[in-house]
């Protein structure tokens, strides 16, 4: 009768080195180098849009430049701004800068001209993985009858 000897074949050795490099790979942090970036959904973008030009929800009060300061008629005409953050995200937050709203990442700056005392204002911004500023209109008139 043959004798059987214990051990590994030389394909069993050589998927246990395949995966123990792999957990080391992906311990050491290596694998964050050879996976690319998912790019940012631009839907983000005409979601936040929405979100801002509710019908008669906001209306413009003041601001210029990364800041806005508006009024939300839906909460009893509560004062709210929106601005970027030090996490490059675009907020909706209090006037005291607290309880906030995330509503668009990867935002490397903003910025808000008013058109006059429309409430309409440009937006323009630019975020990480794209090369070109966004530039569309904002509508804060406010609530119909301008109340």
């Amino acid at each position: 009768m043959k004798q059987r000897h214990q051990g590994f074949t030389l394909i069993e050795g050589l998927i246990a080195l395949g995966i123990a490099t792999l957990l080391v790979t992906l311990t050491v942090g290596w694998g964050r180098r050879l996976v690319r970036a998912i790019p940012s959904d631009d839907t983000q973008f005409f979601v936040m849009l929405a979100y801002l030009e509710q019908p008669g929800r906001y209306q413009y009060l003041a601001g210029d430049g990364d800041l806005v300061e508006l009024t939300d008629h839906t909460e009893a005409h509560k004062p709210v701004r929106l601005s970027v953050d030090h996490t490059n995200t675009l907020r909706l937050s209090n006037q005291n800068g607290s309880g906030n709203l995330p509503l668009l990442q990867h935002v490397l700056a903003a910025n808000w001209q008013p058109i006059g005392k429309t409430g309409l204002v440009w937006l323009q911004l630019i975020r990480e993985g794209h090369t070109k500023w966004e530039t569309t209109l904002v509508d804060f008139r406010g609530p119909a009858g301008g109340s």
